[in-house]
């Protein structure tokens, strides 16, 4: 057993500054909603204007304390959901709390536009979508700028104590420094093990541990090993009223909507996983998703893609080449993308390979090279911003390849997936993945194939959207990508 420290420094969160944060929280949220009611009003009265040209209506004065009141009524109800959901007492990681605020306030804007109809108000329709649009944009920059201002203050973060050794607790410590939106933050460990160790000397440790930094949470994660000696901490834990949570290890199953059952009377919690894409339902709303914004962009982005192939195809070659990758169900598909290497590229590498044994052990480990002598100098750009992916759109038109998906692979990289290819062949590749959001070209080999898995196993239409929007990011910032 071992105490360590030399992480992070946070100062105690009393009870008072924990109901210093709600009460900014739920503030920042009410500022939120009246400053959309304000700008939504200007915005909309400017774009009723410009689509429904027309002498200005006369403003009706009770008609608009009629809309106020009954704006009224559905921000507190929406609030009312949000505190119910836990959003002004407890720490959401970001992409949950975002899709939960999305969803609140599309419902009330739903609820608020059949109101609307019912009680026959003559409100227009672009400035109540105009309205609800402020709202969820407003809410999400107030709860990104009260967290920034409680971080500041110093009452955000939460001193926090790992307990537990192995991969269990490494994962847990990974998945909080993730998080910095949660506040957790890590400022010492103490690691479990020794024949040594009883029962009296660990829950000494963890307990004199917690006092002497301070901490106000605890997060116990335990390999299977350790799990004899985690019972009687959490025991103590429990006993001392300390704020605590679990980690368990349960590598491989699914974590996406996963469900905890308690018993009666009986020291037992059954956890529950699902996999989504196992659903004929979720496989049609993901494959309607992929076809409505594929068209979308394939129509958007014509121009610029034939500009592209013009000026790919001034060294007389084709602006396309097709790849064969592995698809889903273990077939096999042309991977289109924009030529971004030399005409007789083949001869090119084989001659490198034959020639340079560091890039061949380079090649061999990742089946790319950092420093391609093969890329043209619009394939480099068209490479660093990830632009020469752009025609996959046409493959996901085609039903060969989604949106967002595992990483598209060659035959000769089936192998080291090891037992993990059943979960690339279960999917479609994506056009981007968990993996080009998550370090690309920085991450090994083997972090590729669990992100791959991980995606598989945890799909949702809200993780597509996250990986989507994370996308555009990393276009952006050209993070990871050669």
């Amino acid at each position: 057993m071992s105490i360590q420290t030399g992480f992070s420094t946070a100062g105690p969160v009393s009870a008072g500054a924990m109901v210093r944060n709600s009460t900014l929280l739920v503030l920042g949220d009410a500022l939120a909603a009246v400053a959309a009611f304000a700008v939504s009003g200007f915005l909309g009265y400017w774009l009723s204007d410009l689509l429904e040209p027309g002498p200005p209506a006369a403003v009706d004065g009770d008609l608009v304390v009629r809309r106020i009141i009954h704006y009224a009524v559905f921000v507190a109800g929406l609030m009312l959901w949000l505190a119910v959901q836990g959003h002004y007492n407890r720490r959401i990681p970001f992409w949950t709390e975002l899709k939960q605020i999305l969803l609140a306030v599309a419902l009330a804007g739903i609820l608020d536009g059949f109101s609307q109809y019912a009680f026959k108000q003559q409100f227009s329709r672009v400035w109540l979508g105009t309205n609800w649009a402020m709202v969820a944009l407003f809410l999400v920059m107030a709860r990104h700028g009260v967290k920034a201002l409680l971080t500041a203050l110093g009452t955000w973060q939460c001193p926090t104590l790992l307990v537990g050794s192995g991969a269990t607790a490494r994962a847990a410590q990974d998945a909080l420094a993730s998080e910095r939106h949660l506040g957790y933050v890590v400022v010492g460990s103490v690691t479990l093990g020794g024949a040594a160790a009883d029962d009296r000397s660990t829950t000494a440790a963890v307990w004199n541990a917690y006092r002497r930094f301070g901490a106000r949470f605890v997060v116990v994660a335990p390999d299977a090993a350790d799990i004899p000696r985690t019972e009687p901490v959490i025991a103590e834990l429990t006993r001392r009223r300390v704020n605590f949570a679990v980690i368990p290890s349960i590598f491989g199953m699914s974590v996406l909507g996963l469900r905890s059952e308690s018993f009666f009377s009986h020291d037992v919690v059954m956890l529950t996983g699902q996999n989504n894409l196992a659903e004929p339902l979720m496989r049609v709303m993901k494959r309607l998703f992929d076809v409505t914004v594929a068209s979308a962009l394939l129509v958007l982005l014509a121009p610029f893609m034939l500009g592209v192939a013009a000026l790919i195809r001034r060294d007389g070659g084709p602006a396309l080449f097709a790849h064969r990758r592995v698809g889903m169900n273990d077939t096999r598909f042309g991977c289109l993308k924009f030529r971004t290497m030399i005409v007789n590229a083949d001869e090119v590498l084989r001659r490198v390979l034959e020639t340079d044994p560091e890039a061949r052990a380079e090649w061999e480990r990742d089946f790319k090279l950092r420093n391609d002598p093969r890329i043209t100098p619009v394939g480099r750009f068209l490479r660093r911003t990830s632009l020469d992916e752009l025609p996959q759109l046409i493959n996901v038109v085609r039903g060969e390849m989604s949106l967002v998906g595992p990483r598209p692979i060659v035959e000769k990289e089936m192998e080291r997936y090891g037992d993990d290819i059943r979960y690339y062949l279960e999917a479609r590749p994506g056009l981007t993945g968990l993996w080009q959001v998550s370090g690309r070209n920085d991450s090994g080999y083997g972090r590729r194939v669990k992100l791959d898995a991980w995606y598989v196993k945890n799909w949702s239409l809200w993780h597509d959207i996250t990986i989507l929007l994370k996308t555009v990011r990393v276009v952006l910032t050209k993070e990871g990508a050669y």
